[in-house]
């Protein structure tokens, strides 16, 4: 077990979490620390949820050896449901024969980044998302990094290669983490509202329907002005356009800030450990 003097590692843990067991140490996994006692017992965090049917188990493997790494479990959890829908605490399993998601992580700061992805995904997925992932077992990659409180450091488009970047971090508490997401083969965009320290929510995979429909009015008036292009003559003519070129569309939502829509082939996202001297406060 880790020492008493050392602190526990701070999450993000969505509501709806039970966590049922945390010896998880603000401590690196070197060899030193190892092989000092410090990553041994059955677990180091587990978790389970209380509406949904997953249960996170993270734990050191081989248990005290230096050559060994972090293994982060997802598990398919199930039992009897209480009259509100719940899934009761009492009398619930989890199928440790069959993870959902299994990772070997080596350091900390990466073992923080998966555990959070999973923490946030298992807690908001929708049930298609729900029953995808317990149908296929043993999903080879995470969710999307979370967005949620990242603070927007800077944006920018470059129309030669139509291209949309939007420059994040998440900066409430260490791990610090530096995020960009970068849309290519921008179709359309609308964005608006930058306080200059704009608070994401979310940027979420949208339909396209549902983009035309809540913003129907900027497509309107951009059509005086041939926005986003000749071909937004309709809402039927720009499907049309975006279904011949496989684009999709992402909403971006803000606490604070910064707020609009993004059509494109595809968004990437990555993310790196900031180092506590180059955060900003």
């Amino acid at each position: 077990m880790p020492a008493g003097d050392v602190p526990l590692q701070p999450l993000r843990i969505p509501a709806g979490w039970e966590v049922q067991w945390n010896i998880l140490a603000e401590l690196e996994p070197t060899p030193e620390n190892v092989a000092g006692k410090r990553f041994g017992g059955d677990a180091s965090f587990y978790a389970l949820h209380t509406s949904r049917p997953f249960f996170i188990d993270v734990a050191w493997r081989p248990e005290d050896d230096p050559e060994g790494c972090f293994v982060l479990l997802v598990l398919h959890s199930t039992g009897p449901v209480s009259p509100t829908g719940h899934l009761e605490r009492e009398g619930r399993s989890s199928d440790w024969e069959h993870p959902l998601h299994r990772a070997e992580i080596r350091t900390l700061h990466e073992l923080v980044v998966e555990l959070e992805k999973w923490l946030e995904w298992c807690s908001s997925c929708s049930s298609e998302e729900e029953a995808a992932l317990i149908g296929r077992r043993d999903a080879a990659e995470p969710p999307a990094a979370s967005l949620h409180d990242n603070i927007v450091l800077g944006w920018g488009v470059s129309c030669e290669r139509r291209e949309l970047t939007l420059r994040t971090a998440y900066l409430d508490r260490e791990p610090y983490e530096r995020t960009g997401i970068r849309f290519r083969r921008v179709e359309a965009y609308h964005l608006i509202g930058d306080t200059l320290r704009s608070v994401l929510f979310d940027v979420e995979e949208t339909p396209l329907e549902e983009i035309l429909r809540e913003y129907s009015g900027v497509f309107e008036e951009g059509a005086r002005y041939s926005w986003p292009g000749t071909w937004n003559r309709s809402p039927e003519a720009c499907l049309a356009h975006f279904a011949g070129l496989a684009c999709r569309g992402w909403r971006v939502s803000a606490s604070c800030g910064i707020d609009g829509f993004v059509i494109a082939g595809e968004m990437e996202i990555r993310s790196e450990p900031l180092p506590a001297g180059e955060a900003c406060p």
